[in-house]
């Protein structure tokens, strides 16, 4: 299998490693749907999150826009002349950390539609900057997730907090 067929597949492979409700999460969590995949999140489910304020809503509906964007030109151009794994993970977990959800790590690598080896190698970069922090789960030991860091946090709010960012 090529690399262009491997990116294909993880591309429509749904990712499935969102938590809402896990009881290792530090936060609380109000009803939540079944969501498999970050920037699928609709403005339904948002709506019946309950935990999402107006002001995180409206950073949530903006970075899905980019996600899509992204999405759309890997369709015209090819996903092959624009990856950026180590953003749409950044992306993704941004959303899941404002939406108070977890995102395991295979999700994660299947969100920025690369295969696991590369992803990890993504994971990997950005825990070495700080950026992102990997959490074995306490329920089942084959599963790990990743999130954002206080200072990964930081950075993309310094990021959707910057006049570009408001202009979308």
């Amino acid at each position: 299998m090529g690399r262009h067929q491997s990116l294909h597949l993880a591309r429509e492979r749904p990712a499935t490693g969102i938590e809402p409700n896990h009881p290792d999460s530090k936060a609380p969590f109000g009803p939540s749907p079944d969501l498999p995949n970050a920037q699928n999140f609709s403005e339904e489910s948002l709506d019946r999150l309950g935990t999402v304020s107006a002001a995180n809503a409206e950073i949530v509906r903006k970075l899905r826009l980019i996600l899509k964007f992204r999405d759309h030109r890997a369709q015209l151009f090819g996903p092959e002349l624009f990856a950026d794994p180590a953003w749409d993970m950044l992306l993704e977990l941004f959303i899941c950390h404002l939406m108070q959800h977890r995102l395991s790590v295979s999700a994660a690598c299947s969100g920025a539609r690369v295969p696991m080896t590369t992803g990890l190698r993504w994971i990997k970069a950005l825990e070495e900057r700080g950026l992102v922090q990997r959490t074995q789960d306490r329920l089942d030991g084959r599963r790990v997730f990743v999130s954002m860091t206080e200072e990964g946090c930081a950075t993309m709010s310094m990021l959707v907090g910057s006049q570009l960012f408001q202009a979308i």
